[in-house]
C-alpha cells in the first residue's frame, strides 16, 4: 500500500521553525494531518516521474499508480500489475506478463500495520525536527507548501517539497531531489486524483472477477485463463514471500 503509507510518513513531519503565515499554516496543515489519520477509505491515483537529473524537463520514466482503500479491502495497481486484498486472500495479477498469484489473506497483518502507522503520527516529531530544516509557507490561494532540507548527509533525499491543497484538504504532489550520483536526481509524485470518502460496492474488494471458487479449487475465469496461474492458498502472500528469500 505504497501510497497510502507514504501520505502518513509526509504528515507526521514536525514543524519548527519560523515561516510566513506560520499560524494559518499550521492550522491548516494540522486540520489535513487530522483528515488523514481519520480516514477509513481513500481512493488515489499517483504520477511519478524519474528524472535522470533535477534540471531535467523530461522524465526519464513515468509510472502510474491506482490506489483504494477501504475497511473490507485494497486494490494498488502500480502499470500493469495489480494487487488485490480482501478478507478472504491476495490476488497478484501482473498483466504484462500475463500471470495471476493466489494465497490466502495478510489483511489482517496489513491492517495491524496501517494501524500502527497512524498511532504513530504526531505533530512536532522531535526527531524529525532535530535532522531537519523546515520551511512552511502558505500562499492566498490556499496552496501550502513545505520544504525539509537534512542538516547532515543522509541515504535520503537532499532536498523535498511538499504541496497541498488547503480548500481541498489534501496532498496534492512530493519532490525528492537526490544528489549527483542517484539513479534518480529528481523525483515528482503528483496526485491526479484523491478521494478521501469514496464509495464503493460490495464487489469492488471481491476476486470473483477473476476467479471461480474460493481456496485450492479456485480457478481463473474470463480472459484470466490465458493467464499462467499459480494457487498458493495453503500459504499467505507474506509466506510466499519469505520462502523467495
Amino acid at each position: 500500500m505504497l501510497t497510502i503509507k507514504h501520505i502518513f510518513l509526509v504528515l507526521g513531519m514536525g514543524l519548527s521553525l519560523p515561516f510566513w503565515g506560520q499560524k494559518d499554516a499550521q492550522t491548516e496543515l494540522k486540520r489535513i494531518i487530522t483528515s488523514y489519520r481519520n480516514l477509513e477509505s481513500c481512493s488515489l491515483r499517483v504520477k511519478t516521474s524519474l528524472f535522470a537529473k533535477s534540471t531535467d524537463s523530461e522524465p526519464k520514466r513515468v509510472m502510474m499508480a491506482d490506489t483504494r482503500l477501504s475497511p473490507t479491502g485494497s486494490i494498488v495497481r502500480v502499470d500493469a500489475v495489480e494487487v488485490l486484498t480482501n478478507q478472504q486472500c491476495v490476488l497478484v495479477i501482473d498483466n504484462q506478463q500475463r500471470v495471476i498469484q493466489y494465497s490466502k489473506s495478510s489483511f489482517r497483518e496489513l491492517q495491524d500495520e496501517l494501524q500502527k502507522q497512524k498511532k504513530g503520527l504526531t505533530v512536532g516529531d522531535s526527531l524529525f525536527q532535530a535532522t531537519h530544516q523546515i520551511t512552511l509557507t502558505l500562499n492566498e490561494s490556499g496552496k501550502l507548501k513545505m520544504e525539509a532540507e537534512p542538516l547532515k548527509t543522509s541515504k535520503g533525499p537532499e532536498r523535498s517539497l511538499y504541496e497541498f491543497d488547503t480548500q481541498k484538504g489534501h496532498l496534492t504532489s512530493v519532490t525528492y531531489y537526490y544528489g549527483a550520483g542517484s539513479t534518480y536526481q529528481k523525483v515528482v509524485m503528483v496526485y491526479e486524483y484523491t478521494d478521501l470518502s469514496p464509495s464503493f460496492s460490495s464487489l469492488t474488494f471481491s476476486e470473483s472477477a477473476y476467479l471461480n471458487g474460493t481456496g485450492p479449487k479456485a480457478s481463473p475465469k474470463g480472459v484470466f485463463k490465458e493467464y499462467t496461474y499459480y494457487n498458493l492458498y495453503e500459504k499467505t502472500l507474506n509466506d510466499y514471500l519469505k520462502d523467495e528469500e
